[in-house]
């Protein structure tokens, strides 16, 4: 057994994201995982004004899809499959 470890930090970004009602706050969430002193890998996410659905994204910057080469749905009822009670 094995515990993952994560570092969340904040980042200001200098280009304003916006997406139909939705904008940034001009920030954005990163989240680090490490493993024995190891990092494994990490997400981001824009810091906006309504909550948005959907995924994360690779720090740098790449979809669930260009990382896993799967779409959300597959990815997600598989790992239900595996790690889900």
């Amino acid at each position: 057994m094995f515990s993952i470890d994560f570092i969340v930090f904040s980042v200001i970004i200098l280009w304003i994201w916006k997406s139909g009602n939705n904008k940034s706050k001009g920030k954005t969430e990163n989240y680090v995982y490490i493993v024995d002193n190891q990092v494994v890998g990490g997400t981001s996410y824009p810091v906006v004004e309504k909550q948005m659905a959907g995924g994360y994204w690779s720090l740098d910057g790449k979809t669930l899809e260009e990382v896993q080469k799967i779409d959300f749905q597959t990815w997600s009822k598989e790992w239900q499959k595996k790690f889900g009670q």
